[in-house]
């Protein structure tokens, strides 16, 4: 099983509703003979969400990427992001559903 975005509300934290929801799925993944729970990656520099995950016995592993081009990929600078987030956060749901279907292939 593999669990790709939860999200929450700092002001809610105290009803722990991603805590209920991945114990859910957990349970429901060793009922029906899963094997393995993915938490999914995570940025390096995003402490909370690596303790988060280190908290159901997360162990942490190295993603190697491989690129087959002409030439070597330009960085990120982070813009496209930091966009995507200020709109989410900002906008109403209808808007976040649409952004999530079309830019969920590319983005995540």
């Amino acid at each position: 099983m593999t669990a790709k975005y939860n999200a929450s509300a700092p002001e809610h934290w105290n009803l722990r509703t991603n805590n209920s929801l991945t114990w859910s799925a957990i349970k429901w993944g060793c009922e029906n003979k899963y094997a393995c729970f993915d938490f999914g990656r995570s940025e390096l520099s995003n402490r909370g969400l690596r303790d988060y995950k280190g908290g159901w016995g997360g162990v942490e592993e190295p993603l190697v990427y491989s690129t087959i081009a002409d030439r070597e990929p330009k960085p990120s600078s982070g813009r496209l992001g930091a966009l995507v987030k200020f709109t989410v956060r900002n906008s109403p749901p209808a808007v976040c559903r649409w952004l999530g279907e079309a830019l969920y292939k590319h983005y995540a």
